[in-house]
């Protein structure tokens, strides 16, 4: 237990206003800066529909009906408590089967094997593949009336695999073809995935909220948080089951003015509060190196965790990278200076789940 007083953090004064941290990044559906995209319909109780989808040689195979239920529910908590209580999940089945009484199976007339979804299957179209199984949903089910849609591939022989969409109206000349509007009978929609359970968090992060991909592309074992991040790691589960502070800062998850914001050169002292408990404290500190860099400072139950954010980094080649010496596995003490690309934070003092920061932003 910490002796004293906590040390003394710097005045309003000595910070620039927050705007000035609030990078922006390229024109897509999906980036990590700032003016978030557009968002069809409600992104704080946005409602969700689940479609399960078996194939011609599903068979036996097809998911516990009430593992999945348990998996929603786990998600709309996952989803309360990282968004500090500002996004609440409705996620909605399709119709009741009258011979089931259970949600009505979408059942289409391909094999999962064909479709190379047991095992990997690196050249194949998930975007088609997902137009294709849209495309036997019936007008009432009114695909276009939910903010996102989930193909759930309900066959426990398909482990691994998530695909998002997201698209934008402000956006129409993307490239990729995840940033367009899937066409369906009811109409067009404008976020949804096509996932195993296990994924769903990751990938809603990708169709609900804009972000991207946190891991290498190039070796997809390298997760560039280094356990901090779940668009990182890839689904619950795995490392801290969380979101960066950057990540909840663009999706207003806390609000402007728990956001210390450094331009200048100097020290100042700063306190940050434990980012998964919702209050009104300070939650990160960002220090603006240049248009499209930003070196962050936040802090995970005593845990000082420091990243480099950069805007012109697409996702999978690296647009946030923890310090490695501020991994899930290794983290400084009171005393420990970090350094990360010039700028030194040093940990003065950890208690209550929060600690305070010195930050030393050098001349450039």
């Amino acid at each position: 237990v910490p002796k004293g007083p906590a040390p003394t953090v710097s005045p309003d004064t000595a910070f620039a206003a927050t705007s000035e941290c609030k990078l922006k990044s390229f024109e897509s559906p999906n980036t990590l800066g700032f003016p978030r995209p557009s968002f069809r319909g409600s992104w704080t109780n946005p409602r969700v529909l689940v479609i399960p989808v078996q194939f011609s040689d599903t068979g036996s195979n097809g998911r516990n009906y009430l593992e999945m239920v348990d998996m929603t529910k786990k998600y709309t908590d996952f989803y309360r408590a990282q968004s500090l209580g500002r996004l609440n999940l409705n996620f909605v089945w399709t119709p009741t089967d009258a011979a089931t009484k259970k949600p009505t199976i979408l059942k289409v007339p391909y094999s999962a094997t064909d479709e190379g979804l047991i095992g990997n299957c690196d050249k194949c179209d998930r975007t088609e593949l997902m137009t294709r199984i849209l495309s036997h949903t019936p007008v009432s089910w009114n695909l276009p009336s939910y903010e996102t849609v989930i193909a759930m591939l309900d066959d426990r022989r398909i482990s691994v695999v998530g695909v998002a969409f997201r698209a934008a109206a402000e956006y129409t000349n993307v490239n990729g073809a995840w940033n367009r509007p899937i066409p369906t009978p009811s109409g067009p929609i404008y976020s949804s995935l096509i996932t195993t359970p296990s994924l769903i968090p990751h990938e809603m992060g990708h169709s609900l909220l804009g972000f991207i991909d946190l891991y290498d592309f190039n070796s997809p074992a390298q997760d560039f948080t280094k356990g901090w991040d779940i668009m990182g790691t890839g689904s619950t589960g795995q490392q801290s089951d969380s979101f960066f502070a950057w990540h909840k800062w663009i999706s207003a998850w806390f609000d402007d003015n728990q956001v210390d914001c450094i331009t200048a050169t100097g020290t100042t002292v700063h306190y940050l509060d434990d980012l998964d408990t919702p209050n009104t404290l300070n939650k990160m500190v960002v220090v603006r190196k240049n248009a499209t860099t930003a070196i962050v400072a936040e802090v995970r139950t005593e845990r000082v965790v420091i990243y480099r954010v950069l805007m012109d980094a697409w996702g999978g080649s690296g647009p946030i990278i923890t310090n490695d010496a501020t991994t899930f596995k290794v983290n400084p003490k009171v005393g420990d200076t970090v350094t990360e690309s010039g700028v030194k934070f040093k940990i003065l003092d950890c208690r209550g789940g929060g600690c305070t920061v010195e930050v030393t932003n050098p001349a450039a």
